[in-house]
């Protein structure tokens, strides 16, 4: 039996769609902070209304998802825009 090697062994990240354009990674609160501009204080308040992607616990860890920072990130674009 011979192995396939006409096409590369892929694999996908738990949690993301096959062929994703951006595999999501884990981000710690100062990552986090310097991605959006605002302070803790700030953030944290903004997790607790809703406003802003909640954190994920990983063991003792608190962790963001990029894409979802990322996405939140470009919500506030869109909204400071306006229409166009």
């Amino acid at each position: 039996m011979q192995a396939n090697h006409d096409k590369p062994a892929t694999s996908t990240p738990a949690g993301q769609p096959p062929n994703a354009a951006h595999p999501d990674r884990l981000l710690r609160l100062p990552q986090v902070l310097g991605m959006v501009g605002l302070g803790r204080t700030a953030v944290l308040d903004r997790v607790k209304s809703g406003a802003f992607p909640a954190p994920l616990k990983v063991g003792r860890a608190t962790l963001w998802s990029e894409n979802l920072v990322q996405g939140w990130v470009a919500d506030r674009i869109r909204q400071s825009l306006g229409p166009r």
